[in-house]
């Protein structure tokens, strides 16, 4: 396994849990991405949970990891 795929499943599992510990606690979240243009108009995507964690690159820069939308 490379580094990548080390980032990628432990950002997974920390999804997971995030999920179960909402469905316990019976909240319901919701991840909204807001992008700002050239001409500073905002764009709102509302980014579907199964679908995060492929929408995601996972970097580390020293010792810190970070996850970027594509």
């Amino acid at each position: 396994m490379t580094k990548r795929d080390y980032y990628r499943e432990m950002v997974t599992a920390a999804l997971k849990f995030q999920t179960q510990i909402n469905e316990l606690l019976d909240q319901k979240v919701e991840l909204v991405y807001v992008y700002q243009d050239e001409k500073n108009n905002p764009t709102l995507y509302t980014i579907d949970e199964s679908s995060l964690t492929s929408a995601l690159i996972y970097e580390s820069n020293k010792g810190a990891i970070a996850g970027r939308f594509r």
